[in-house]
């Protein structure tokens, strides 16, 4: 089999642990626009079909400590949702990690609860989910660093896609037919009009472990522990320091040859 050559190489959610991936087996030479947020896959999938157009909008901040919620650099919704509102009398977690006395930063355009629904306190539930965890989205300095991201990312995206790999790591899923799992994926990914080839490992609890080379995406079923095992032993779900992902680095330099620009690379290549 002839391997894909792969000079550009993407983290795309769903949590850190795509980052940290990243930086751990020798993929990272510069940051993607998706490092070390909290943001699903269908989310990602229309910020980039959208060109990050609102990616920067309608930020809800929710500040745990002065018990206040408001919304930032309105452009569609330029009011805070109730849902939101309902968040200040709640104990907010990601599964056994505290996120109620701290900066919490939502997108309105693509954090989204079930209709008639409240969010959950525990961000893990949340259906569609894209928060700025790790970048202060408020600062004007911090914004325009991270568009430099974004306009590096759609210079690949609009001319190199042929050369450019984007990764995801799923959160724990149980119950789930893995055959119907994947042709969903696909179908977000046509809709989207992404382009790109695909590495999206997906962490099942009760699944025998594969993979299935289909339409440009690599899908790499990993074995984990159930979301309870992990609650109690690791707070959190699929870390890299909880999970060893030996296998997964081989069976993707199995299907791809990896041999990455850098980021002046990029830079100086024509769009």
């Amino acid at each position: 089999m002839k391997k894909i050559k792969i000079a550009y190489f993407f983290s795309a959610g769903y949590r850190c642990t795509t980052s940290d991936f990243s930086i751990k087996y020798g993929f990272r030479k510069y940051s993607s626009p998706f490092d070390f947020m909290c943001v699903d896959f269908a989310s990602i999938l229309e910020i980039i079909h959208s060109r990050f157009s609102d990616f920067f909008n309608d930020i809800v901040i929710l500040d745990g400590h002065a018990h206040i919620v408001f919304v930032y650099n309105k452009k569609r919704l330029g009011i805070v949702r109730r849902e939101f509102h309902e968040l200040l009398h709640k104990d907010i977690k990601y599964m056994r990690d505290p996120f109620t006395n701290i900066y919490i930063r939502f997108n309105q355009n693509y954090t989204r609860c079930e209709p008639n629904e409240e969010f959950s306190h525990n961000l893990y539930d949340w259906p569609r989910i894209c928060i700025h965890h790790h970048h202060n989205v408020a600062d004007e300095n911090v914004v325009e660093n991270l568009k430099k991201r974004c306009d590096r990312f759609l210079k690949i995206h609009d001319s190199h896609y042929q050369s450019c790999l984007l990764l995801h790591i799923t959160k724990i899923l149980s119950g789930v037919n893995v055959r119907e799992e994947m042709t969903k994926i696909l179908d977000l990914k046509n809709k989207c009009k992404i382009k790109e080839y695909m590495v999206y490992i997906m962490c099942c609890d009760d699944e025998k472990e594969s993979e299935f080379f289909i339409d440009r995406c690599l899908f790499i079923i990993k074995r984990v522990p159930s979301y309870q095992q992990q609650f109690d032993e690791s707070g959190t779900d699929n870390n890299i320091t909880y999970l060893n992902y030996d296998r997964e680095n081989e069976i993707i330099r199995k299907y791809f040859d990896i041999e990455l620009a850098d980021k002046t690379q990029i830079d100086s290549c024509s769009a």
